[in-house]
């Protein structure tokens, strides 16, 4: 595709097609970004309807924030006074 935008000038096609492929990342990540946040509200709900825990809030949003987490950082972080 390149090459057809660089020997005959055809920039409109190229910028165009750039332009639809950003678009398309764009929903995608939207998509994916609300999913997440519907996902943490799901788990947050489900904490607080089936524990008694205090800080339930700040242990899920820690959870959606963290890539990895260990057993031992959660209970350090919000089990162990």
């Amino acid at each position: 595709m390149l090459s057809g935008v660089s020997q005959p000038g055809d920039w409109k096609s190229w910028i165009l097609y750039m332009l639809r492929a950003v678009e398309t990342t764009a929903n995608l990540t939207y998509d994916k970004i609300n999913d997440l946040m519907a996902a943490r509200d799901a788990v947050l709900r489900a904490v607080v309807t089936d524990t008694q825990m205090e800080r339930a809030e700040q242990l899920v949003n820690h959870l959606f924030k963290c890539r990895a987490v260990s057993f031992k950082l959660i209970a350090v972080s919000f089990f162990v006074h």
